[in-house]
């Protein structure tokens, strides 16, 4: 299996193009006071911040590469902001104050650190919804496959006729549904439970009214669900 380096090699560049900032630095700064250390030190959280977003990545980013590229724009521009303003502009300044230095570099960090979380908020709920969704998608599936069994012991044409039908109702409808609709979408299982009880003893007269009732709720829960989502 070929492996992506990809990461790897990102990490590598960035890792040399803060040593060769530092080099460089250190070569040419004159009195490197603690503003200038505060500075440098803020545009080393800053290339860490960049590192961090190459080599670890979490599960809802590599499920969702829009939101890894979402990630990497905001590391890209606190980075940018953070360098332009720490890396060169404070270490030009001669006379720089401490407390200057210092609420520069706090205020972007705070900053992106804010806008960051907000943003791990939101790919958090999208990715717990996309969850539930799933769930009921596959709900709605194994109920379709429950009603494939019960047409197994159901031998009278007509009826198979209607469980097709039945079937088709179920497996076209709304997968997602509402909140609200819970009770009635526990009847229709309930329902479907019992339709199969009634199938395996061959009482054919309850398969046929039980199939109505089913169509008559799922009826009703298509109906309810559309004027919900208006």
């Amino acid at each position: 299996m070929k492996r992506n380096y990809s990461g790897v090699w990102k990490g590598f560049a960035i890792v040399f193009a803060a040593v060769i900032y530092s080099i460089l630095l250190f070569a040419f700064k004159k009195n490197f006071n603690l503003a200038s250390w505060i500075a440098y030190g803020y545009t080393m959280v800053a290339f860490l911040v960049l590192l961090a977003g190459v080599c670890f990545q979490s599960g809802s980013e590599k499920a969702y590469p829009m939101f890894d590229l979402a990630a990497s724009g905001l590391s890209c521009i606190y980075f940018c902001v953070q360098f332009i303003l720490g890396g060169i502009a404070a270490m030009a300044i001669p006379d720089l104050s401490t407390k200057t230095a210092g609420l520069v570099g706090l205020l972007l960090l705070s900053v992106y650190v804010v806008i960051v979380l907000v943003f791990r908020a939101g790919t958090s709920s999208v990715q717990g919804q996309d969850d539930i969704d799933g769930r009921k998608v596959m709900d709605q599936q194994l109920l379709v496959a429950e009603i494939d069994t019960i047409e197994t012991f159901v031998a009278e044409t007509q009826l198979r006729e209607k469980l097709s039908t039945l079937r088709d109702l179920l497996r076209y409808s709304d997968p997602l549904g509402q909140t609200a609709l819970a009770d009635l979408e526990e009847r229709i299982r309930h329902n479907i439970t019992l339709l199969r009880e009634e199938a395996e003893e061959g009482e054919n007269e309850k398969i046929s009214v039980r199939i109505d009732r089913l169509q008559r709720l799922l009826a009703e829960r298509n109906q309810k669900c559309r004027a919900l989502k208006k």
